[in-house]
């Protein structure tokens, strides 16, 4: 029998967290995708992003998850760096996967916890999109700081970089001096529906929705900007759900929610749990995220995935969407592309919409086909 290759993934929130958003989907999909081909060991808290306990899981104690991978979920009254040293010594991970930039319980410390005990196997790290420029500029004097030291500690000289797409293989060569190496391999993803969820589409009527933590970076108040400003005829409404990551930018969006015209209603649901998420997204028209940054987006490929066409900003890894009959990747510099492509779906008849919704799922049948993937991470897990 072939023995598997042991993974020590490190990752600030795991299933069932779910407010945090794409990567800890991403780490779901991915154990669910290798289950069968790697040993997985998860070191995580037990928090939410909003460090609400998680009281469905037993805590500070190894506990099988969802695809017999073995969780640790670390509680905050526990956490030590000698806890994590004494993890990787009793686990012995072939490699450690590292899913962060900058926490420091989860990045920081797994990689000076392997550092002192002279760790010998190989370290990965994933910077899930927070390299990125939109990112890079929340908390901006932290994150610089943060990276001067490392370049002074040359910490990520035998670190193996994972990069989801060709920017941010680019963002890790600008930010990070010193590292081993950097392969571009790109998320697993969910499965995409088997069928079109139908939905009534009356010329004079749109249902958008919007699915992200509510944080200046997902650009949440320049869509709310381009309602206020509509001046169209017809009824639009915005259905909001995210876990508020921002309490003062969501004040400036309420602020913004009670300005609007009195034919466009948007309302707030509150964080979704990723098992509700395709069944509200067949709901509406429109998926809309104006992001200033995604290095995969998991929910804009969930739209695509139950075959609803997005209004997503240029800064993603999904380009050409107009040439795919997909929907739109806009230039949001302006709220003026936004304006004309929520005023063309208002007016848009049925047959015209169905297009769209057979061009969404075709993006994320086209995806999902790519037969190769599991046996490029296996490449480089190994």
């Amino acid at each position: 029998m072939k023995i598997k290759p042991k993974v020590l993934i490190c990752i600030d929130w795991y299933y069932p967290s779910y407010k945090a958003g794409g990567p800890i989907q991403s780490i779901k999909n991915f154990v669910l995708a290798m289950q069968h081909h790697l040993e997985i060991y998860v070191f995580t808290s037990n928090c939410d992003f909003d460090s609400v306990n998680l009281n469905c899981t037993p805590i500070n104690q190894w506990t099988t998850g969802i695809a017999n991978e073995q969780v640790y979920y670390c509680s905050n009254d526990v956490y030590a760096k000698s806890l994590l040293k004494g993890i990787i010594t009793t686990v012995n991970p072939s490699v450690i996967y590292i899913n962060s930039m900058f926490s420091v319980k989860y990045a920081i410390n797994p990689l000076f916890a392997a550092s002192s005990i002279n760790y010998t196997g190989s370290i990965i790290l994933a910077p899930r999109g927070m390299l990125q420029l939109g990112a890079l500029q929340f908390k901006k004097l932290k994150k610089v700081i943060f990276l001067k030291a490392l370049q002074l500690t040359k910490i990520t000289s035998n670190i193996h970089f994972q990069a989801t797409d060709a920017q941010e293989v680019d963002d890790i060569k600008k930010n990070i001096k010193y590292y081993k190496n950097i392969t571009q391999l790109t998320n697993f993803a969910i499965t995409p529906a088997q069928y079109i969820t139908p939905i009534v589409k009356d010329v004079g009527t749109l249902k958008l929705i919007f699915i992200s933590r509510i944080v200046p970076k997902k650009n949440l108040l320049s869509l709310l900007q381009v309602l206020k400003q509509l001046q169209v005829a017809g009824s639009i409404t915005l259905s909001i759900y995210g876990d508020v990551g921002d309490a003062l930018y969501w004040q400036q969006c309420k602020q913004l929610m009670l300005l609007m015209p009195h034919n466009i209603v948007v309302t707030y649901y509150g964080a979704i749990n990723n098992n509700d998420v395709a069944a509200t997204i067949v709901q509406h028209h429109l998926f809309v995220l104006p992001t200033l940054g995604e290095n995969f987006g998991h929910a804009i490929f969930e739209a695509f995935a139950n075959a609803r066409p997005v209004l997503i900003s240029t800064h993603t890894p999904w380009r050409n969407l107009p040439q795919l009959q997909a929907g739109w990747d806009v230039n949001i510099t302006t709220t003026q592309p936004m304006h004309n492509v929520i005023t063309t779906m208002l007016t848009m008849h049925q047959s015209a919409y169905n297009t769209l919704c057979q061009g969404s799922l075709k993006v994320a049948s086209t995806y999902s086909n790519n037969a190769h993937l599991q046996l490029e991470y296996l490449t480089l897990f190994n």
